[in-house]
């Protein structure tokens, strides 16, 4: 029991300290009025893209081989991504990565660390 309890308190570290390395890279307010919405529940912003290639071009300079960084760079635009089109639906325009609860992303990170994309 000690021994599983320490594992996660590992697990637990190791994500605080990956994400609040990825996320500093990440501007709080994201704005996206250039979207389009597909018909399959897809989108699409330049703005947003642009956004997230330059932070993982700076995650692959900054920490080159660390898959925990590069996984958390995706894990972070897939929260943000999903965020960003139910707000897109009802003619928000904006976010704040600072609204959202760090509970998603962790949970987005553990599902992709168990199935990666």
């Amino acid at each position: 029991m000690e021994k599983s309890l320490e594992n996660n308190n590992k697990m637990n570290m190791s994500f605080n300290n990956v994400f609040n390395a990825v996320i500093s890279y990440w501007p709080d307010l994201i704005e996206f009025q250039d979207g389009i919405l597909y018909s399959n529940n897809g989108f699409r912003s330049e703005k947003l893209y642009i956004i997230w290639t330059s932070i993982e071009d700076k995650i692959l300079t900054t920490y080159p081989d660390n898959k925990d960084m590069d996984l958390m760079v995706y894990c972070i635009y897939q929260v943000i991504h999903s965020h960003i089109i139910e707000s897109f639906k009802k003619g928000i325009y904006a976010i704040k990565i600072s609204s959202i609860p760090i509970s998603e992303f962790k949970d987005q990170y553990e599902r992709n660390e168990i199935s990666p994309q």
